[in-house]
């Protein structure tokens, strides 16, 4: 630009200066989102330990999900799980999709708790059950009593 007016340069000065902080700032809250967002998928989640006690960094935190009630028994069963994919970009993994490793029962009244595997390696990729109607559901809804839980392990 060759302008040669000091009122013109000084506009384009202020204008270079003005998308420079804009760049800037929008750099500022890309960051600041990413950041933010890796921090809240950890939020929600706890460090396993295996079985002999000690923690596994290897290990992908888990978080515990789905308090659920089968009818006609005793029992709960809490979905542990870790999410589907180590997304580390803008989505919330705690509140996400969520890969289900093991299971705990959780009997009514009663304190003590059951893992159904020792460790959390598994994948379980469909949880069924099956009711005294005979019917079977995906999800754990129906007022008949719950006879058979049927996992698909990989």
């Amino acid at each position: 630009m060759s302008e040669t007016h000091p009122f013109f340069r000084w506009l384009y000065r202020c204008i270079a200066l003005g998308a420079l902080g804009l760049a800037l700032l929008l750099g500022y809250v890309v960051v600041r989102v990413w950041w933010s967002s890796s921090t809240w998928q950890r939020e929600n989640t706890v460090e396993v330990p295996s079985a002999d006690g000690k923690p596994d960094t290897r290990r992908p935190r888990l978080s515990f999900r789905n308090l659920t009630e089968l009818p006609g028994t005793t029992m709960r069963t809490l979905d542990v799980g870790s999410p589907r994919s180590a997304r580390s970009g803008f989505s919330s993994g705690s509140y996400g999709d969520m890969e289900i490793n093991n299971l705990i029962f959780l009997p009514r009244g009663n304190a003590e708790a059951t893992w159904l595997f020792p460790d959390n390696d598994q994948s379980i990729t469909k949880k069924t059950t099956i009711t005294a109607r005979g019917d079977d559901s995906d999800s754990i809804s129906t007022s008949a009593p719950v006879i058979a839980l049927l996992l698909v392990v990989s």
